[in-house]
This record gives C-alpha cells, structure tokens and sequence, in this order.
C-alpha cells in the first residue's frame, strides 16, 4: 500500500492565514479538543491519548520543551508539524499489521513501525524523528533543518519518496475567457459598460440590449446582476406603455435564458412599471416570481396594493393582500396598512377603513400618523366632521381613554381644511386655540395652518379678518412668518374686490419681505384690472409677464380681447390679435381663428366700420377659420347696413346647407339689406311671407321700424302709415 505524506511547512513561506491557524494549533495542545494535526489523538493535559506512540511523544515534547515558540534552552526553534500517514484497507506491503494484543501497528511518517511489541505486552515509543545527541527539548538536528531548508522528501523503508505539497486551490475557469470569441466578449464587455453608465438613457440602454441579444453567445452569459441594472435604466423611460413592455421582455427572455440567482430588484421594477394595474396583472408578476424562485417581499406587495388601490379595485387589492400574508408568509408593515384605508377611505368606504385601521392599530403593525392621517381625511372629504375630529381628539383610538400616540399638526391641518370648506370659519379658529394650549399634547399651529384660515376668510370675503390672521402671522416671524402662499391669498382676495391699490400695496410688502411675485401673484392683478374694466392697465401688467417670461395661458389673451372689443378699441384689438398670432402660432387651430377674426369684427361694428366687419370676417375664413352661427350673424349685418341683399342671400343658402337654421336676426339683417338698396318691395315680401314660411318667425317691432324707415327715405309717407 503506497502511503501519501503531505507536510506544510512553516515560516516565511506561510500565508497569514497559516500563521493564524498554527497559532490556534498551539493554543489547543493543551487542552482536551481534537488534535490540529487532523489525527485520531485527543489532548488532555498535554498527552496525547488513544493515538500512535510516535504522535503521543511529539505532543509531550512540544508540551514540555516549548513555550511561545522557543525551546527549553531559549532559543528560538522552527516547528514542523507532519502528518501521520494514512494506509488504504487493501492489503499490501504497507497494510497494517495487527499484534497479538489487537492493536494496530500502522507505519510512521519515515516508514517505521509507530510501536514495537516488548516484554510485558508494552509498546516502546519510536522516534518520530532524528534528534542529534545532546539536545533537549524540541531541538532539531542539522540535518532535518537541511532537510527543510532544501525542501527535500522524507525516507521511507522502501527509500527517497518524493513529497506531496499542499495543493492550492484551482480556480475555477471563467467561462468568458475560455470559451467566448473575440466578437462576443467585446460585446458582452460593450453592454456592461453601456447600462453601468450614469449619464446613458432607457433608449440607449435599450439599444444595447438589443445588440447583445443578437450575439447568442454572448447573450448565454448575461448574469441577474445584470439584469438588475437593466431593469433599473428602463425603468427610467418616459412612456409607461413602451417601459412596461421593455421589462417584460428583458425579464421573460432571461427567464427562458437560464439565468439564475435572481435578486428582488427587477420584480420591484416591473411591479412599479404597472400603473394600471389589476388583479390578474397582479398575478401574473407573482408568477414570474415564482419562475425565477424569487419570494416576495413586503415592498413588492406594497407596490402592488399601490397601483390596485390607484384604479379604485379596493376589493381585489384585499385578495391580493390575504394571498400575500397567508399563502405567501409576507409580513404587512405600516405602509401596507395606510396604503389599505387610504384606498379604502377615496371610494368612500369609510366602514371598510374604520376596519382595517382598527385592525391595524391592535394588531402586530401598530398605530401609525400616516393611516390615521388617511382615515381622518376620508371622513373630512365625505362631510363627516364629527367623526373625523373625534379620531383627532382621542389620539387616534375613537371611543376609548388609551391615547397610543399624539396627532400631528399635518391632522389638524386636515380637520381645519374640512371646516374651512364647509365656511365654519368660527369652528376652525376655536380647534386651532383649543389644541395650540392645550395643557398635554398641544398641537401649536404652523403657516400651512394659518394660511388655510386666511383662506376661508378670503373665500367669505371677508378681507378684514384675513388682514388679521395676517398680522398675526407677521408678528410671530420665523416658520409662521408670511410666504408666497400667504401674499398670493391675499391679493387675489383684494383683486376679487377690485381694490387695485391694495393689491400693489401688498406685492410691495412681497418684496420687502425678499419674495419675489410669481406668476399667480400678477394674474391676481390682472383680474383685478379687468374687474375695474381698466383695459390699459390690463395691457401693461400682461406685458410685465410677458417681459418676465411667464407662461401666460390663452384665455388670459382672450379676456382681454373681449375688454378691448366691448369697448370699441379697434386698435387695440388689432394689435392684440396679432400678439396673439405670433405667441400661439403653432397650436391656433380652426376654432381658435374663428373667435379672433369674430372678436375684431365686433370691434368694428362698435364703430359702425361695416367694411372692417367684412374683411375680418372674410380673412378668418380664408384663414380656415370655422363658419359658425356667430360669423354668420356678424357678416349678414356687415352685408345688410351696405345695402348688400344679394350676398345676405347667398349667406342664407350657405346657413341651410350647413345645417344652420336661420333664426329673426338673420331676416332682419336681410330686409335691412333691402331697404337700403331701395328694393322696398322685395323687403315687404321678406316681412309679409318669407320670414314665417321660410325661417318660422314673425317680424317684431324692429323690423316694422326698418320698413316704415324706408318708405319714408322713399318719400312714401302714405304707404309709411299703413305700416
């Protein structure tokens, strides 16, 4: 039998971890722990017993002749620890030799007998290695130390056997380098450059995987950590359509790929990417899941309770909720729990989110502001005050004297809020002093609170107690001093009013406070120009925004054309529809033409400018602006003041086949038409016959005016009076 010795040498050549398991070695020689040698003996007291003679003396000449690594003379002693050797079972030369006392007699690291049978039946001890005379202790001779120091083999009986070393480990091949070609390895490599980086986008991302997939080589070695980096890059997508779609594919192609090791990151990615999500949906990312052997977790089953509760499917969200924690172990937290009576409280259940927030506050979860604060602002959307301030009063336990935790202001800005729609303005101020002293758990009101009973104040117009809350806002200063929100408040209260002055007064006050006026605050202004009907200053605070690059809407532009057209500025007009033109020019659309070209035809008309009329008319619809009932109306009186009856006619045609009904406006403009062409008795026929047979009209008082003017201009003063 061939015995295979393996010897690890110490000193310079061992690794600090050898270093530090030796040291252990040492440390349990002495106790009664199995030998670090990995032989069969155990160490009590620094005996070795149960073991081979030749082990048992090594052990107590280590235990007697060292201490901390030097012999018994004081120098310094290198140590070697061999191993004994091992036999295989087969028999051979090497096989182990029984004696007639039963025990084994098995050979030593040298080749030797580990114990010679004496008289007595006692086992002599054989050396375990070659020491020179004279030395005591743990010394070696000069020629072991030769021995190591060349790195020879030990001796056997049979002779030089050469020595095994330890082997260390092999790595294992990566599989890149080995088996990849150069082209697969360059786009691999390619990949992972392009999703790790910051700056790349979905598309780009996207683009990458695309080309990988096209290498089936390299796309065999895509690992989940990969995977999990893609996902998070498109997940990044503007469209949720094409994102979605992205993560489905990049997931269920690794799926089918084989990848392994899958992390959570990708399923939170594509649990998120489902806005519109349903049970079904819901479902089927669990079972993806699955396939992947990945469990779910609790952000997982919060994410998807999220986007069911978004689609008002309450009760699905609760089948997907009792799935999770009973068949799938997932454990709810506080964010589960408000997710729940948040959804609850919208659709306006307020049962069903009494419920599960009761379950919540007495269960494993514990109260939590959050839901409370959900729970409290259903009831305030659903008008029942009373309910909701008895669950902000009770500290969010109604009915019972344990308060489990205090309600934050963020509560009491709900119930304020609540009060201030529902215009119990005395109501709110009494809640904001009761809790702001109160002797245990006082809420102290803060800007948001303040800024919502300016608000109702406003809101009753009542500007007198809103300039108090607003004083005392600026008496305290620090978090409860004034913001944007509180001058805006404010100036749209005064601009309601008209009251112009007050509104600059309070922007100047904006100023000196360092704020600076956005784009509400001159809105405000605006309309309180418009509420005076003072079109100039309109103009010129429209400019100011214009010179601050204000998004400006449309209808801003609009109701200052109408101010401009009921008043006849026809200039004005003009030069505001043409502002208009070039600011909105990419989205005016046919409607949009129409009301321009109607607006600047009115101002026209106030100045009795028929021919301005007609041509405005006639360019927006050049223009492909929309003939409409009112573009109708304003060119027949165009046409009807010049004597035009030809073309009212031709107007009346195109109104019927359109699908227009003519209505007494449109015959009067044609019997007008008529008249001042001097064909009076065309005019009467419309009046006698055509207006009742044709448009279903009787003719009023305006009409019999026009007929009997004309008559008159005609010098038929007779015929005048029968009419």
């Amino acid at each position: 039998m061939t015995s295979t010795s393996r010897t690890i040498r110490l000193g310079l050549q061992l690794t600090p971890p050898q270093r530090s398991l030796l040291s252990r070695a040492n440390a349990l020689s002495r106790s009664s722990r199995p030998c670090p040698c990995r032989c069969t003996a155990r160490k009590v007291s620094g005996v070795a017993t149960g073991a081979e003679p030749a082990v048992a003396r090594a052990h107590a000449a280590k235990a007697e002749g060292t201490k901390g690594g030097r012999g018994v003379d004081g120098q310094k002693v290198k140590r070697e620890v061999r191993t004994v050797s091992r036999t295989s079972e087969k028999a051979d030369s090497g096989k182990a030799v029984r004696d007639s006392s039963g025990q084994e007699n098995k050979r030593s690291w040298n080749g030797k007998g580990k114990g010679e049978k004496a008289d007595g039946g006692q086992v002599q001890k054989a050396q375990t290695s070659p020491r020179k005379a004279g030395t005591t202790g743990t010394g070696t001779s000069s020629k072991e130390k030769e021995n190591k120091k060349k790195n020879k083999t030990d001796t056997t009986d049979d002779g030089p056997a050469e020595e095994e070393e330890v082997p260390l480990p092999t790595p294992r091949p990566n599989p890149l380098t080995r088996f990849l070609t150069t082209q697969a390895r360059t786009t691999i490599d390619t990949f992972r450059k392009t999703i790790r980086n910051r700056s790349v986008t979905a598309d780009e991302a996207w683009e990458a995987y695309k080309t990988l997939s096209t290498n089936t080589t390299a796309s065999k070695y895509v690992k989940h950590h990969d995977i999990a980096v893609l996902t998070k890059v498109l997940a990044t997508g503007p469209e949720k359509v094409r994102r979605l779609r992205r993560l489905k594919a990049v997931i269920q192609q690794a799926l089918e790929g084989g990848v392994d090791g899958w992390r959570v990151d990708p399923f939170i990615r594509l649990s998120e990417a489902h806005t519109d999500m349903t049970v079904e949906t819901a479902y089927e990312v669990l079972a993806t899941m699955h396939n992947a052997r990945v469990k779910p977790d609790t952000w997982v089953m919060n994410i998807l309770l999220r986007n069911i509760a978004a689609t008002k499917d309450m009760g699905g969200a609760t089948r997907v909720y009792e799935r999770l924690t009973r068949e799938e172990g997932v454990k709810p937290d506080a964010v589960t729990m408000t997710t729940l009576v948040d959804g609850w409280a919208k659709i306006g259940d307020m049962a069903q989110a009494t419920r599960v927030y009761r379950f919540m506050v007495h269960g494993p979860v514990g109260p939590n502001v959050g839901a409370l604060n959900a729970l409290v602002y259903g009831y305030v959307k659903n008008g029942d005050m009373k309910t909701a301030r008895e669950f902000f009063m009770d500290g969010g336990i109604k009915g019972t004297s344990k308060v489990l935790f205090t309600p934050t202001v963020v509560t009491l800005n709900i119930i304020v809020r609540g009060l201030v729609d529902k215009g119990e303005m005395e109501e709110a101020h009494r809640l904001v002093d009761l809790m702001r002293y109160k002797e245990t758990g006082a809420i102290p009101p803060n800007r948001e609170t303040m800024n919502t009973l300016l608000l109702g104040h406003v809101m009753k117009d009542d500007m007198d107690r809103s300039y108090v809350v607003y004083k005392e806002m600026q008496s305290a200063g620090g978090d409860m001093a004034p913001d944007l929100v509180t001058y805006n408040t404010l100036i749209s209260g005064h601009a309601k009013q008209g009251d112009v002055y007050r509104c600059k007064r309070r922007m100047d006050e904006m100023k000196e406070a360092g704020l600076t006026p956005d784009q509400t605050t001159y809105a405000s202004l605006f309309n309180a120009y418009m509420k005076k009907s003072n079109a100039k200053g309109a103009a010129s605070t429209l400019s100011e925004m214009e010179s601050l690059n204000h998004t400006i809407p449309f209808t801003t532009y609009t109701t200052l054309l109408s101010l401009h057209t009921s008043q006849g500025d026809t200039f004005a007009c003009l030069a505001l529809v043409d502002k208009i033109r070039t600011r909105f020019r990419s989205s005016l659309d046919a409607r949009t033409i129409t009301y321009l070209h109607n607006q600047l035809a009115k101002a026209h008309l106030q100045h009795a400018d028929l021919l301005g009329a007609q041509q405005s008319i006639r360019e927006g619809w050049a223009q492909g602006g929309r003939r409409d009932i009112l573009s109708y109306t304003l060119m027949m009186r165009a046409c009807g003041g010049l004597g035009q009856p030809d073309q009212v006619e031709e107007l009346l045609n195109d109104m019927k086949q359109r699908g227009f009904i003519p209505n007494k406006v449109h015959y009067t403009n044609l019997v007008l038409g008529y008249v001042r062409a001097g064909k009076m008795e065309k005019a009467c026929e419309v009046v006698r016959r055509r207006m009742k047979s044709e448009g279903g009209v009787e003719a009023d008082e305006a009409v019999y005016k026009i007929i009997v003017g004309g008559w008159r201009a005609c010098g038929e003063l007779g015929v005048a009076r029968t009419w």
